[in-house]
């Protein structure tokens, strides 16, 4: 996260949230783990139930970029993770906003995933798309 983003506190539901400088520009995380899902549920299951639910609240919803999985490896595997990401557009009250929905799989530990939100508004998303990104690859794990 970069160092001038701020915690938010008391995130529920999620675990982390952070925003930036603009207040517009938040990252929201959720954190599961695997057996945690009912039996027939995946993690891709998870990830469309959280697009689904933006999709009911959000007025003018509608698609900018499908879900896309890519793999990092990285040369250390604690650095590695399989994401699927997909962009949407859609307004909110009085604003129009990017949701950004990904999906991170770290390679290490088959047993937890991550859910995260982005969201930006229109006139920041070129600016904002590369620091989401970065975010979203920088994520780890860490056993306390």
């Amino acid at each position: 996260i970069p160092s001038n983003w701020e915690v938010r506190a008391n995130p529920q539901p999620y675990e982390l949230r952070f925003s930036s400088a603009n207040p517009e520009t938040v990252t929201d995380i959720f954190v599961y783990k695997k057996e945690d899902l009912a039996e027939e549920s995946t993690p891709n299951a998870l990830l469309e139930r959280q697009i689904e639910v933006f999709k009911s609240k959000i007025k003018n919803f509608k698609v900018v970029e499908d879900k896309q999985t890519v793999t990092r490896n990285f040369k250390a595997l604690a650095d590695s993770k399989v994401i699927t990401s997909a962009l949407y557009v859609g307004d909110f009250e009085a604003s129009r906003y990017y949701y950004y929905f990904t999906l991170i799989e770290p390679a290490y530990n088959k047993d937890v995933f991550l859910l995260s939100v982005q969201f930006a508004s229109p006139s920041d998303w070129k600016k904002m798309k590369p620091v989401l990104d970065a975010v979203t690859l920088s994520t780890q794990l860490v056993d306390k």
